[in-house]
């Protein structure tokens, strides 16, 4: 799904199933180290957590690298959505878009570079 600067309307989301988690992971210029972040963030749910139905949600805030071309590629995967900003806004505006467009009941946030590790999940979900 490729979105230039608007979340999924409110009736739009009502048409998709809830999900258990989403969680939102901005990214500007991550090309470097996105497909390992969102690899060690599904391992980690899949491991820990596997009876809840996740969602992640990629945020390309405007990036002038190949991180676009990147989610493209990542959001063949059911798990994953995508939402692309065609200038960058910062990480505010991001993470805004990402909880706009998410379906979790329950919403976490993660910076790309894992900076804040994946075990963080389970501490906010305990």
């Amino acid at each position: 799904m490729r979105l230039s600067e608007k979340p999924e309307t409110e009736s739009a989301r009502e048409n998709n199933p809830r999900v258990d988690l989403s969680i939102v992971i901005p990214c500007f210029n991550e090309s470097g180290g996105i497909k390992r972040a969102v690899a060690a963030v599904e391992e980690y749910v899949q491991l820990k957590y596997s009876k809840l139905n996740l969602e992640i949600i990629l945020i390309n805030d405007g990036s002038t690298d190949d991180t676009g071309e990147i989610l493209d590629n990542l959001s063949a995967s059911p798990v994953i959505k995508q939402f692309h900003h065609q200038a960058n806004r910062g990480r505010g505006a991001a993470i805004r878009t990402g909880i706009g467009g998410s379906r979790g009941d329950l919403v976490i946030t993660l910076d790309a570079d894992l900076s804040y590790d994946v075990e963080h999940i389970g501490d906010i979900l305990k």
